[in-house]
């Protein structure tokens, strides 16, 4: 090649995406004998893009270098020996390659202004004027009229992007947005910002109306955001806020990370999710996402697509297919068509205008390069960071948009799905839109589609999932089953506005945090909350766990036991007894060589017990008949008779009575001899009675008088263990326990120890399991279900004292494949792996460097900080949660990150004080005495951080006035706003 060609090729004919190809050109042009090495190159693409996955800048390299050493037009050549890349031009001089270099530059720096301009520099805030202002704005959105002396009147440029604002009580309200397309002059003064594509928002349940539209409602943390940008000023009418809030603002109903699920209305639907498999399926209950109704009506065919399209996930192919127009486009049509796609995209006749991959067949053939492009980058993005591939997201949704072609949602996220199905999945609009306001949501899914859009539903499925975790780790495929099928089974169930209003007011938003605590949890086994005092770690960590455990399924409702069969019936009682005996500190022991006999021991008593299973399918459901053969006498007759139970199980009912031994025997009127030879009248060897057992009844016919109906009420034994005397029989276990470590709290009462116990004139010394073995216990005896220990202050105890040899057993690989034997039982331990423990520290207590080093490899650490978005409130002229921020903001200047001060200061009945009074009693008796602890008899200190009005230096003594005198208090407040 000539270098005519060349710096032709570069003025005239390179067809740029972004700047790849002026990039690789002048990196070769600057090389030595103008060679280079990939690595080389790719490095110059990372430094010019800012690139920070390799993998990405290695194939834009490959792509820009098919174009630029295409045959015919081969200005790049590969070495194969080498492996480098070299520059085929015949020889040039010094000043044309120094031209060319600097074509190539003007080139890149062309490249980035039209990226720069894209991107919109400027993110403004316009606040909307009234009638009685001279720069009075255009009602409909298209002019906004500014006076160019306001001091962000610079920003206002074409592609800036704004909200217009007006403030009402205090608060933000959002009229709507739009970017910039032109500016005009008015004078010399002023200047009207130009807007093509403004929209309002919509009405909301807090929308204020004015003049006719309806100015959505800034939450708090937005409006604590806007306030404490640089440079902001209330009085100007224009704002800078940066993209981040400006995103947050735009976004459908305000943040995503507010999405919910409300508990009842999640078990509700749950409990019809499972009858619909049972009924389709003809009584196979529900028990994991293998179950065959869902494989075949949902789950299948998705995999089967995934098969079908697993070559489009394949870099090699992309950057094959890439070469030729027109390849790509014609492999997505393919996995578009009706035979792959089957019902996950609307429409059999998927070419045409009315189906949602219609813009696959209608774009114009000059722009199919641009379209393929497009497309190549979102399919290589998908594997990527969410942040990344959302921005390739809303790329292609603006091609579309902007070339008018349709953006449907069934497209987006099909191709979502195709391009990486582990992360995404495909959505119906309106069935999904109906799922979230089910749950207790107010978001409604308009027509503008976008990745925050989308990131709403992915958000509810990541919800969902930590919900349904007792079915293992469900794929994306299995979660959106469920959300569809669910997504129909509820629209018989009507829901209002003004019930979903209701829903949400009456259940406590989840935050979004939680599901990043439990993924840390369900990976380490055990955390730790720390932070500040008043931050509200014991509060977090009761709320978490309390969420955190919300799947459990804790009671068996008379529904679901009827679904059972005998066998699960019959498992399921004796599971139960296991549970209750072992979370009595009693051992549970099968006796060896039968199927029905069994023992409960402790170390002061034992007990025992026979099981009896009626069949079900007789005659007369109610009725059981039963007999004890002499085995079972002999088994019974070892311990003392007040001991000995008989469990009898009605499984045509589904029902169960633990009859005490003796009540038998002095009540039942046993078989006669005349009945059935082998049976025993008397009841004193192998014997044989009958009774009945109901749904709420059961009752015993007495040998009082054989020929009446003379029965014993058995109600008081009728589903319970509560007869054996050992505790309350509740069904629903303890799942969350809470103790507080202190400096002499011990291994004796958080394992096992002697403890003393008086009885009569003696002392008896028993052996007692402590808090975290009775915990293991309940948690071993109920694998299907999460158990959590809270630990409130667990940098105050001693660790290895109070663990002691335990602290191995509770790393996640140990758990339940590895065992010690007790220092005081003798007997071998291991800890469940579904027991997780949380515990909490005050950083100003004890540095987090001086905890025990094993407890600190052996646990995840989450900081919880003070959060004055919970203190939107202003009393008197002083806004909390801008003092707590100018509080803490001088701790820490003074080294004290650790000893800020918590938000939880200022609350009360989880809300932020609201009076005064309150406000003098915290600072009297909860801060000063804080800065007092924090900075000993240096009353210089405190007074420089909190004013003179609060302490007296001289005398170190807290001045009294301010206490009682309200105005003095505000005015020495005011040094924090």
């Amino acid at each position: 090649m000539k270098y005519a060609e060349l710096e032709k090729f570069i003025l005239e004919d390179m067809q740029m995406y972004r700047n790849y190809q002026p990039v690789i050109l002048c990196a070769l042009l600057q090389s030595p004998n103008y060679t280079a090495s990939k690595e080389v190159i790719v490095e110059q693409l990372k430094e010019a893009n800012n690139f920070e996955i390799k993998d990405y800048a290695a194939i834009l390299w490959e792509v820009a270098l098919e174009v630029i050493g295409k045959p015919g037009r081969d200005f790049v050549k590969r070495n194969s020996q080498t492996g480098n890349y070299s520059l085929n031009i015949a020889e040039i001089t010094e000043a044309q390659k120094s031209k060319l270099i600097s074509i190539c530059k003007e080139k890149i720096n062309e490249a980035n202004s039209k990226k720069k301009e894209s991107n919109a520099p400027y993110y403004l805030l316009f606040r909307y004027k009234s009638e009685n202002n001279p720069y009075e704005d255009d009602p409909s959105g298209k002019t906004y009229h500014f006076p160019n002396r306001n001091p962000n009147a610079r920003k206002v440029i074409p592609g800036a992007k704004a909200i217009w604002f007006d403030r009402k009580d205090g608060n933000f309200y959002f009229l709507g947005y739009g970017t910039v397309s032109e500016l005009k002059p008015r004078t010399e003064k002023d200047s009207d910002a130009v807007f093509d594509d403004f929209k309002f928002f919509e009405k909301q349940l807090d929308s204020l109306e004015l003049n006719e539209k309806f100015l959505k409602k800034a939450t708090s943390r937005i409006q604590e955001k806007i306030m404490s940008r640089s440079g902001y000023h209330n009085q100007h009418s224009i704002l800078e806020i940066g993209k981040e809030i400006f995103d947050a603002i735009v976004q459908i109903d305000g943040d995503v990370t507010n999405v919910i699920v409300n508990e009842d209305r999640f078990q509700e639907s749950h409990k019809i999710f499972e009858k619909e498999m049972l009924l389709k399926s003809n009584g196979i209950q529900f028990t994991d996402f293998n179950h065959p109704v869902l494989l075949k009506d949902e789950i299948n065919y998705k995999r089967e697509i995934i098969v079908k399209t697993q070559h489009l996930r394949s870099f090699d192919n992309l950057h094959q297919w890439i070469k030729t127009e027109g390849i790509l486009l014609g492999k997505i049509r393919e996995i578009c068509s009706q035979s792959i796609a089957k019902n996950l995209l609307m429409g059999t006749n998927y070419g045409l205008p009315v189906s949602s991959a219609a813009s696959l067949h209608l774009v114009p053939k000059h722009l199919i390069s641009e379209f393929e492009q497009i497309l190549f980058e979102f399919f290589t993005f998908a594997n990527s960071s969410s942040e990344e591939f959302g921005k390739q997201f809303d790329i292609l949704i603006a091609f579309l948009n902007n070339n008018n072609l349709k953006t449907d949602w069934r497209f987006l996220s099909y191709l979502s799905f195709i391009a990486n199905p582990d992360k995404y999945f495909p959505i119906q609009p309106t069935a999904f839109e109906n799922l979230l306001q089910y749950y207790g949501n107010q978001y409604k899914l308009r027509a503008n589609f976008s990745w925050k859009v989308y990131s709403i539903i992915l958000d509810l499925a990541k919800i969902l999932k930590t919900k349904l975790v007792k079915y293992g780790k469900l794929d994306s495929i299995q979660i959106q089953s469920y959300m569809w099928v669910v997504s129909k089974l509820i629209e018989n169930i009507p829901l209002t506005i003004q019930e979903s209003e209701g829903l949400t007011q009456l259940t406590n938003e989840i935050p979004l945090e939680f599901l990043e605590y439990a993924d840390i949890l369900l990976k380490k086994n055990q955390m730790i909350f720390y932070g500040p005092p008043g931050t509200g770690k014991t509060f977090v960590a009761s709320k978490f766990a309390n969420w955190f455990v919300s799947p459990n399924k804790t009671k068996t409702n008379y529904e679901e036991l009827q679904s059972l069969s005998d066998d699960q019936f019959n498992d399921y009682v004796i599971n139960e007894l296991q549970r209750f005996a072992e979370q009595q500190n009693y051992e549970f022991i099968k006796d060896q060589g039968t199927i029905n006999q069994f023992i409960l021991r402790s170390s002061h008593n034992e007990i025992r017990l026979v099981f009896t299973f009626s069949k079900s399918g007789k005659q007369d459901p109610e009725s059981v008949y039963l007999g004890i053969s002499d085995k079972m006498m002999d088994f019974l007759s070892q311990i003392p008779i007040e001991n000995r139970f008989i469990v009898i199980i009605n499984n045509d009912v589904k029902n169960f009575v633990v009859l005490p031994y003796v009540v038998e025997q002095k009540y039942a009127r046993f078989v006669t001899g005349e009945e059935s030879g082998k049976w025993d009248p008397t009841g004193k060897t192998q014997h044989a009675f009958r009774l009945t057992i109901g749904t709420n009844t059961a009752k015993m016919p007495t040998r009082e008088n054989t020929h009446s109906d003379k029965f014993l009420d058995c109600i008081e034994y009728l589903g319970s263990f509560d007869v054996l005397g050992i505790g309350n029989y509740q069904e629903a276990p303890e799942f969350v326990r809470r103790v507080t470590f202190h400096p002499s709290y011990s291994y004796e009462e958080f394992v096992e120890g002697i403890k003393p116990r008086t009885r009569g004139q003696y002392i008896e010394y028993n052996l007692e399991d402590g808090v975290f073995k009775r915990a293991c216990n309940d948690a071993r005896s109920d694998p299907d279900n999460r158990y959590v220990l809270i630990i409130d202050e667990i940098n105050r105890g001693n660790i290895s004292k109070i663990f002691g040899e335990l602290i191995t057993l509770i790393e996640q690989d140990k758990r339940q494949s590895y065992s010690l034997i007790l220092t005081y039982s003798k007997k071998s331990f291991s800890v469940p792996p579904n027991l997780f423990i949380v515990g909490t520290m005050n950083t100003a207590d004890r540095s987090l460097t001086l905890l025990d080093v094993a407890l600190r490899r052996r646990f995840a650490f989450c900081e919880l900080l003070p959060n004055s978005q919970l203190l939107d409130k202003t009393i008197e002229g002083i806004h909390i949660g801008t003092m707590l921020n100018n509080i803490n903001k001088m701790l820490r200047e003074e080294g004290l990150r650790e000893k800020q001060i918590g938000h939880s200061y200022f609350m009360k009945n989880s809300h932020c004080i609201d009076k005064i009074e309150d406000l003098q009693f915290v600072f009297a008796n909860e801060i000063i005495p804080l800065f007092q602890e924090y900075f000993y008899e240096d009353y210089e200190t405190i007074s420089r951080l909190l004013g003179s009005e609060f302490v007296n230096s001289k005398e170190m003594k807290v001045n009294k006035d301010w206490k009682t005198d309200t105005n003095l208090f505000i005015e020495a407040l005011k040094r924090f706003q």
